[in-house]
């Protein structure tokens, strides 16, 4: 079976366009030796995130990064705050829907964050930086794909030895992560039609597909729910992702993974938000009604 996840990206009015190959887990990326020095147990909400970060950043310096600029990390990170705050860009049917008090209660919690446990260095970040600057050992919390730990293993062992990871925090609203689907299709003016499905057929055969899921350190997480009787415990590091996508959605969500939402992603409109904000560039009413303008200028326009 498939994850809703999964279908709301690979099928158009119930017919699939594109084969699932996998999904990328945004996870938290954690130090587990600087929570246990500071006698902090592993948190679960993104408050109790903060506040440890504080804590750990006011004793050892050691700092908390998510992206607050216009790269692909940001749109990953906000979102899923704003999700977890009961806030949303669009409803279920597409209807502007950002300007209300979760967004704002989502909005006043990252501008904490940033002011108690980050550095303005976050607001020129790209999507490698976050990963570098957990590798570089200068931070106790980033929220990432688990490609950290990937890189960890083979370049920085000490890092790893000490990485952990949690789902994406609860919020008010409950659990909510963003994820990344990967998938493949076949051009119908490809010559090797045959070929590519033969090749396909190959790539998901059940027995190597689990190992390209263990080689990549769960990177590669599957797309379908029989995933689940995968080798997860084989590491304790990243065994509680096999949960993800039951509470992973992909942006524009509750409304469907479109071109409107995917424009939205592309002009930045929440980073740039949550950033106008923090930075002071924007008061809170200026900085929501701005992008509640700009979402309303990508959902009114012609399909």
């Amino acid at each position: 079976g498939w994850y809703d996840l999964i279908r709301e990206v690979d099928q158009v009015d119930g017919r699939w366009v594109a084969m699932p190959f996998f999904y990328t887990c945004m996870t938290m990326t954690y130090r587990e030796d600087m929570y246990k020095q500071a006698g902090l147990a592993t948190p679960t909400t993104w408050e109790e995130w903060k506040d440890s970060g504080k804590k750990i950043k006011d004793t050892t310096g050691k700092k908390v990064g998510i992206p607050l600029s216009q790269t692909e990390d940001a749109n990953i990170s906000l979102y899923a705050i704003l999700w977890s705050y009961g806030a949303s860009t669009v409803d279920k049917e597409r209807r502007v829907a950002i300007n209300t008090p979760q967004t704002r209660k989502a909005m006043e919690f990252t501008k904490e964050l940033y002011d108690t446990t980050m550095t303005d260095e976050v607001l020129s970040w790209d999507d490698a930086s976050n990963n570098q600057a957990f590798l570089g050992g200068n931070y106790s919390w980033v929220h990432n794909a688990v490609s950290i730990y990937f890189v960890a293993k083979e370049k920085v062992p000490d890092v790893f030895q000490v990485a952990n990871h949690t789902l994406t925090p609860h919020g008010p609203a409950g659990q909510h992560g963003t994820a990344i689907p990967f998938n493949y299709g076949v051009w119908k003016f490809a010559k090797e039609k045959e070929l590519a499905k033969q090749f396909l057929q190959y790539m998901m055969e059940p027995k190597r597909y689990e190992e390209i899921f263990h080689a990549t350190l769960t990177f590669n997480a599957p797309p379908f729910k029989n995933g689940e009787k995968f080798a997860w415990d084989h590491d304790p590091k990243t065994a509680m992702l096999k949960d993800y996508a039951k509470t992973a959605h992909m942006i524009g969500w509750p409304a469907p993974p479109d071109r409107k939402a995917e424009q939205a992603r592309a002009e930045w409109i929440v980073p740039n938000m949550f950033t106008y904000y923090c930075t002071g560039r924007k008061s809170m009413d200026e900085a929501v009604s701005w992008a509640e303008t700009e979402l309303q200028r990508v959902y009114g326009a012609k399909a």
